[in-house]
């Protein structure tokens, strides 16, 4: 007769305990929703961080300060691109010409003029407000020495004046001249605009101006579809088919 083999007692291992190295900890509770809320936040960051740095490393956009440095020189000039971030790039407008020294003379009172095309001095510069102003104050007052720089633009209104004024103050001014209002409603940004979209949201006006500020902000609006706008400037016959009632709910927000 054959003789009884023993039985062999066969344990059970889970498949996990047989995996070789340490046992992985599962990460839950608020570690995990940590974790969900750094992925989200974080690595998208670091990525537009990157790209900005990138674009500007390889000269993509343009500035979009009021004043740039002049080349060679310890003085300031106006920046010809400032407008882009307000207009269609064929019709953006520019700033009058300038030269203001980095330091202002401790001698010397500095004022800025703001506001739209009648102070900037419209059709010829040469003959605008800023200059009848420093002509008036030179007479007025021979022994004080006046710099009265000419900050308005064309087209412009309170939207895009701010961002403005915000440079001018870098630069110790003395003295603010405003002269706008006009420019509210066909402004960008206005309900008249022909510029570019209709806002009613202060907060979103803000964004897009800070969002163009930046060269992934220029990038994104060179992709979507910037607002192109006309291809000539041809001055207040543009917003002949833009007119506003004055009953129009929209400008209650302007």
């Amino acid at each position: 007769m054959p003789s009884k083999r023993p039985r062999q007692h066969v344990k059970h291992v889970d498949e996990e305990s047989q995996q070789p190295g340490p046992k992985r900890r599962r990460i839950t509770g608020w570690r995990k929703w940590l974790l969900r809320l750094l992925l989200a936040t974080v690595i998208p960051a670091l990525f537009f961080i990157l790209l900005e740095v990138g674009l500007r490393v390889f000269g993509f956009g343009y500035p979009t300060g009021f004043f740039v440095k002049m080349e060679g020189r310890d003085a300031y000039t106006t920046n010809r691109y400032f407008g882009c971030r307000f207009f269609p790039p064929k019709i953006a407008r520019v700033p009058a010409v300038c030269e203001m020294a980095s330091e202002k003379p401790e001698d010397t009172c500095r004022i800025f003029v703001l506001g739209g095309s009648a102070a900037q001095g419209i059709p010829d510069k040469a003959f605008g407000f800023s200059r009848m102003l420093a002509a008036m104050l030179r007479e007025r007052y021979p022994g004080t020495k006046f710099e009265v720089i000419n900050a308005a633009m064309t087209a412009i209104n309170s939207h895009v004046a701010l961002p403005i004024a915000r440079d001018c103050a870098a630069h110790r001014p003395d003295l603010f001249v405003v002269y706008m209002g006009n420019n509210e409603v066909v402004g960008p940004y206005g309900s008249g605009t022909v510029f570019g979209d209709f806002s009613g949201q202060l907060s979103l006006i803000r964004a897009d101006i800070s969002l163009k500020s930046t060269r992934t902000g220029q990038l994104i609006a060179g992709i979507f579809g910037q607002h192109e706008g006309a291809a000539k400037w041809r001055g207040m016959q543009m917003f002949l088919e833009q007119r506003v009632r004055a009953g129009d709910p929209r400008m209650e927000s302007v």
